[in-house]
């Protein structure tokens, strides 16, 4: 496999490019920018259609793969409601601005030992750069197609074939992930890897989410043909849309690869929690695999290299974000809790624009490292078709990574330097083997009360087949179910102990979970009295009627009939 002479590592300091600029706190996109989605059953086109009539705007992008919906681009005064009364629609949220996440060789291909894969020759994997193109006519990047989404001053969005790169970061990233080994130039983790060019993003690293969603329904539509997506790109926004996207592209068999960002902060974002508008996206997605980045300056390990701009040899990058924690229903176990890997980042000397090489820093980098590593994976155990196969090469990938602490592979002892303390594997190349049969496992949640909140049931299914049955028991209650996700309303107040028995097709592997519930009793209720009449002196007496609404059961009445000083304690007197 190729390596760098010494001449070309010096050339790349002296021509080492600057990164691009981290994207704001909270990301922004142009008034009267709306993603929309549709509900099921309705046509995404003709509803589009029908709203840009309504409100006199521009239809711009329709979502027919990986989420059904469109974007729309609405006069100015429209507010949000006005889209949202409209028949068939079911979300509507504001576009934002996403940027590439700001920026060698081979020292991060032979850091990760890719040079010594088992797999010879070109890879026969297809890979989607989703990004600012890829230099098409670049002599050692393997370019069989693409698509241009994208929007002029935020107001008119289009698509086409113009999907050669203007800016060098798509390129750079196709190159870490599959640069040809042919001798000249460098070399990819999967060299030679069929390479789709989703430009979605201008020449200045930026562009809009609305956008990037139309390339995840490109890529997804394609489903049969393209194994990985890299998406070296970010905001800091909550989406439903763009996340939906995602979810459904994994569902359809596709690894995504994402940057972790560029912020060194938690991809949560502030306040920890997955779901608000501090996350940075698509990085906090649990569907896809996140990648946080490394500083290495001599591609082996050991510490000895020379110090970087963002940290000494073999450390943690202090630009890299990073994940104090994890969301309960992860569909993979990671030591870096919501960050499967960590890949080198610093100084990655990748192709570029117009034929040529550059230098760049930042998770973006660290990305389409393990984009290739799944190329290789995939190469060698064949692609997944659905969510779960997924989420078992991304399983593979973090149980064949290195651990930071490992003293003669991991980072230098006197770096370890990770954030949050959860030390996510570094990726590793040449032992990613498939995982053995795994067993399914269930997590059930939820604070039943009687006769008011259901017990609510969710499965994760992390085995290594597809499940093929469920049964549920719900205690002495006496309830059963064989549903997926099941509901289940206790009659009584009381703790019960909660089975769950999930089979799957890769061996007949069984796991039973057992858990206690507590089923509580409703909120106690006060008893309601009604009385009604109009009674007339020595005539019709008051007659009272007593109505009982609440839990327990009445033991004392008390009446007072006013100043004719009449009183009882019965309970209709």
């Amino acid at each position: 496999m190729f390596r760098a002479s010494l001449f070309q590592i010096v050339m790349l300091c002296v021509f080492n490019l600057t990164a691009i600029a981290a994207p704001p706190d909270q990301a922004k996109g142009p008034p009267d920018r709306y993603i929309v989605q549709v509900t099921e059953g309705s046509v995404p086109g003709q509803i589009g259609r029908d709203v840009a009539q309504y409100t006199h705007g521009k239809l711009v992008h329709v979502y027919k793969s990986a989420v059904k919906g469109f974007s729309i681009h609405v006069p100015p005064g429209l507010a949000r409601k006005d889209i949202e009364s409209q028949p068939g629609v079911l979300l509507v949220e504001p576009d934002v601005q996403v940027y590439a996440v700001s920026q060698t060789l081979p020292t991060g291909v032979n850091r990760i030992n890719a040079d010594n894969s088992s797999v010879t020759g070109p890879v026969d994997v297809d890979i989607a750069i989703i990004d600012t193109g890829i230099d098409v006519d670049h002599p050692d990047l393997n370019v069989v197609g693409g698509r241009h989404f994208y929007s002029f001053l935020g107001l008119i969005s289009f698509e086409d074939d113009a999907y050669d790169d203007d800016n060098g970061h798509g390129s750079h990233c196709a190159g870490i992930a599959a640069a040809k080994d042919d001798g000249a130039g460098v070399v990819g983790v999967a060299p030679g890897a069929n390479l789709w060019a989703v430009k979605v993003l201008d020449s200045s690293g930026s562009g809009y989410l609305s956008d990037v969603i139309a390339g995840i329904d490109w890529v997804t539509a394609r489903a049969g043909t393209i194994e990985v997506a890299n998406m070296s790109l970010a905001a800091t926004a909550n989406n439903n849309a763009f996340r939906t996207a995602v979810q459904n592209s994994v569902a359809a068999g596709i690894f995504y690869a994402v940057a972790a960002g560029n912020d060194g902060k938690d991809v949560y974002g502030y306040d920890g929690v997955l779901g608000t508008s501090d996350d940075v996206i698509p990085a906090a997605y649990p569907e896809a695999a996140t990648i946080s980045a490394m500083a290495d300056s001599d591609g082996i390990p050991g510490g000895l290299g020379t110090s970087t701009s963002y940290g000494p040899d073999d450390s943690f990058a202090s630009f890299s974000n990073y994940s104090a924690s994890v969301v309960s229903n992860n569909p993979v176990d990671s030591p870096g809790m919501a960050i499967d890997l960590l890949m080198p980042g610093v100084d990655i000397y990748s192709c570029s624009m117009n034929g040529g090489y550059a230098t760049h820093s930042g998770t973006s980098m660290a990305s389409p490292h393990a984009a290739g590593l799944a190329a290789l994976y995939i190469a060698s155990y064949g692609r997944a078709t659905s969510a779960s196969g997924v989420y078992a090469i991304r399983q593979a990938l973090i149980n064949a990574g290195v651990a930071q602490a490992d003293p003669d592979l991991g980072l230098a002892q006197e770096h370890q330097n990770d954030p949050d303390g959860n030390k996510e594997n570094i990726g590793w190349a040449g032992s990613t083997e498939p995982p053995s049969s795994e067993p399914p496992i269930a997590d059930f949640v939820g604070n039943p009360k009687v006769g008011e909140a259901p017990l609510k049931v969710f499965f994760t299914d992390r085995s290594t087949g597809t499940v093929t049955s469920w049964s549920w028991n719900f205690g002495d209650d006496k309830g059963t179910s064989t549903a997926k996700n099941p509901t289940y309303e206790y009659t009584s107040a009381g703790t019960y102990t909660v089975s769950l028995t999930v089979t799957n097709d890769n061996g007949n592997d069984t796991e039973i979970k057992n858990d206690y519930i507590t089923v509580s009793a409703p909120a106690p209720v006060p008893p309601v009295a009604d009385f009604s009449a109009s009674p007339t002196s020595g005539d019709a007496p008051l007659t009272v009627s007593f109505t009982d609404l609440s839990t327990g059961s009445p033991t004392s009445w008390s009446w007072d009939f006013g100043d004719n000083a009449g009183t009882s304690t019965d309970q209709n007197p």
